[in-house]
């Protein structure tokens, strides 16, 4: 999938085309997984619940800041000095977990005061064990990235993940309400932390003095602005949404938020572990890198957007055969942040590159444009139309400000501003036309109350047979990415099939008379 040759494969590209490949697989595990906890929730728990707990996390993701701050990147982008900024790292990573927990702890009863809920206070006060367990990891973690020991993290986080879900859903049965979704948090970071330190141990040394501290901190400052920045436009609408409406009204949004989102943003955070450090072994600014970049960023657009098209055009259709009838609001809503989420797919991609050519500034100068424009569209959206009004200005916002940051990103290294309508544009058309066609057939079929399952049926299996197809005539480029994981997916079933087939021959060959022998 990272193609970083154009001639042949070096050692590199093979590396990291299997570990996104072992990542891609053991993300569609991964999602399996969280989906039916998805649907196993909605069920033992209320829309007043998801809005409680997403009105909580949106708080402790602001000082999570403090803490997930990107070091691990920075120790991954300065790898060859890592050993000697190992324990700088972990000490400035546990102060700054320390400071979070203990703002997290203030703040709590605001929150509560604020959103009216007390609910709210109660699950931050939880989520704040957090944040000195996973700050914790930074250091292995980080010595795992740089070793491009994909298929161990992708171990350790689907572990994190499943034990998550499967602790929600525990909790959720045993009839914890709301505290199912904030107790397994810590629990599940702690085993993560024990996974890490059992690949990597966690020597800890006092902290020394060096002249690395300036630009380690100065590197890290920059992060820490860019991800504030970044938080408010992931959270501010909860925040709105949470001083507007009621918190069912609110958990119905976070509840279609996950939906649209889970899928996509999965696979795109998993390919971009692989495509930071792939991007950080090349000459910086080069434009091998550039096309290393390019090529990725086509194969995750070729697996990530179909999914999120799909989730827009058969929205209605998942909520109405999933979920219970009172999650019915979460359709439309589901439908229109599908259409984000498949911008932000590619879109969100140009983090990884300027991180990788340790472009931090440059990364808080472009957040520092997106962000005031996410508080001007993101209120008049709810001012205009409520909750589906907040939706779509999500949507306006990840078009506007997710094209000009990537453009300013590529443009260095030969990017062009229209670049990533031609990266977006082939799979979008190749999955939309023929699941809108479908479902216009099935509608004068069965009639225009068509049985969900039935028309999720006809539109899935004309869209998979067509969709390559299309692809193919739409963009050769984007096609080939896609064949490559393919490919890569199919090779380990391949090699079975081959040593089944070289066994029987074996065995066939065993069998044979002398004379049978022979005249082989």
């Amino acid at each position: 999938m990272i193609d970083l040759e154009q001639a042949r494969p070096s050692p590199l590209t093979r590396q990291s085309m299997s570990g996104a490949v072992w990542l891609l697989s053991q993300t569609l595990a991964w999602k399996s997984v969280t989906l039916a906890s998805q649907v196993v929730l909605a069920y033992l728990l209320s829309p007043a619940d998801f809005g409680y707990i997403s009105l909580a996390l949106a708080v402790t993701a602001f000082g999570s800041v403090l803490y997930q701050n990107g070091l691990a990147h920075v120790l991954v982008q300065r790898r060859d000095k890592m050993s000697g900024l190992a324990d700088q790292a972990f000490w400035l990573s546990m102060i700054m977990a320390a400071g979070a927990t203990l703002i997290l702890v203030a703040v709590a009863p605001i929150a509560g005061l604020l959103f009216k809920a007390p609910e709210v206070r109660n699950l931050i006060w939880v989520l704040a064990a957090a944040p000195l367990v996973d700050a914790a990891s930074v250091v292995p973690r980080a010595r795992l990235i740089a070793d491009l020991e994909f298929a161990k993290t992708a171990r350790i986080n689907g572990a994190q993940i499943i034990l998550q879900s499967l602790l929600s859903v525990l909790f959720a049965w045993l009839g914890f309400s709301y505290w199912s979704f904030a107790v397994p948090v810590p629990l599940a970071s702690l085993v993560a932390l024990g996974l890490y330190c059992r690949h990597h141990s966690l020597q800890v040394h006092g902290p020394r003095r060096s002249n690395d501290w300036p630009s380690l901190t100065r590197d890290t400052a920059y992060l820490v602005g860019t991800t504030w920045l970044t938080v408010i436009v992931e959270q501010g609408d909860y925040f709105l949404l949470g001083l507007l409406v009621a918190p069912s009204a609110v958990g119905v949004y976070f509840f279609a938020f996950r939906l649209s989102s889970q899928s996509v943003r999965i696979v795109a955070m998993n390919i971009g572990r692989v495509l930071f450090p792939v991007l950080v072994r090349l000459p910086i600014g080069s434009r091998r890198q550039y096309l290393a970049f390019v090529r990725a960023v086509r194969a995750l657009s070729g697996v990530g957007v179909p999914i999120a098209v799909a989730g827009a055009i058969y929205g209605a259709d998942i909520v109405g055969l999933l979920f219970a009838p009172r999650w019915q609001g979460a359709a439309p809503l589901l439908q229109i942040l599908c259409i984000a989420a498949a911008i932000r797919t590619v879109t969100d991609t140009h983090i990884h590159l300027l991180k990788a050519q340790g472009r931090y500034r440059d990364l808080l100068r472009f957040n520092l444009v997106a962000t005031p424009l996410f508080l001007v569209v993101v209120p008049l959206g709810a001012w205009t139309g409520g909750v589906v009004g907040v939706a779509w200005a999500v949507v306006v916002h990840a078009v506007a400000s997710g094209w000009l940051r990537y453009f300013f990103s590529v443009r260095p290294v030969g990017g062009t501003f229209w670049e990533l309508g031609r990266i977006l544009t082939p799979p979008t058309a190749a999955a939309a036309v023929p699941g809108l066609l479908s479902m216009a057939v099935s509608s004068a079929w069965f009639g225009w109350q068509a049985p969900s399952a039935a028309r999720m049926c006809l539109g899935l299996t004309v869209t998979a047979a067509c969709y390559l197809p299309l692809l193919r005539v739409l963009s050769s480029e984007t096609s080939e990415q896609v064949w490559a994981v393919l490919e890569h997916l199919l090779r380990p079933l391949r090699r079975r099939l081959g040593g089944a087939e070289q066994g029987t021959a074996g065995a066939q060959e065993a069998t044979r008379t002398p004379e049978e022998s022979r005249r082989t």
